[in-house]
């Protein structure tokens, strides 16, 4: 009984660090996303100012 318990062990905190670790990745994924689009639209946001002024 003591050694099916061992085999079921490692399984147990494999499937809980999977189902743990999977929802972390997606939102990791989904904020870097964000962020980058974000940057970029702040630097496009700051060179279309700087044209505007040397335009002036």
């Amino acid at each position: 009984m003591l050694g099916l318990n061992l085999r079921i062990k490692p399984k147990l905190i494999a499937s809980f660090l999977a189902i743990g670790l999977v929802p972390f990745a997606v939102a990791g994924g989904i904020s870097l996303s964000q962020s980058s689009s974000a940057l970029e639209k702040a630097a496009f946001n700051q060179l279309e100012g700087i044209r505007e002024i040397k335009k002036g």
